[in-house]
């Protein structure tokens, strides 16, 4: 275990419906490049860097009138969007896809192991890695 290991992949977490249209589906994918290093010690670091990528099917009743050239200058003026893209989908609604910039992720903390199994904590939150 002890080494530095380099991040290949991540996973989103359960996405939650969008809050102000329920038949509205989303999803997402995590982009992740860098590092973690556990050493013998039982501490570790992880030196990262995150980006998101999110998709909204949106139906024509959760437009508010609004129009899909509308929703695309919405995103894409927001905090933190890199680039976002709203195309036309039947009958009537909206796809719309929102790159976010890339954030870097820094994190210490102490790991124990037990089996193949690791856990990582860090300010009283545990996370589990296998």
């Amino acid at each position: 275990m002890v080494g530095i290991w380099t991040v290949q992949s991540g996973c989103v977490a359960t996405i939650p419906p969008v809050p102000s249209c329920r038949q509205a589906t989303q999803r997402e994918s995590m982009q992740v490049s860098g590092t973690v290093t556990f050493r013998a010690d039982g501490t570790y670091s992880v030196s990262t860097v995150l980006g998101l990528t999110k998709t909204v099917d949106l139906p024509a009743n959760c437009l508010g009138g609004a129009d899909c050239a509308g929703l695309q200058s919405s995103l894409a003026s927001q905090s933190g969007v890199t680039s976002a893209t709203c195309t036309a989908a039947a009958p009537s609604g909206c796809t719309c896809t929102e790159v976010l910039a890339p954030q870097p992720n820094n994190d210490t903390g102490t790991y124990a192991t037990a089996g193949t199994s690791t856990l990582a904590q860090r300010a009283e939150v545990e996370r589990r890695m296998t």
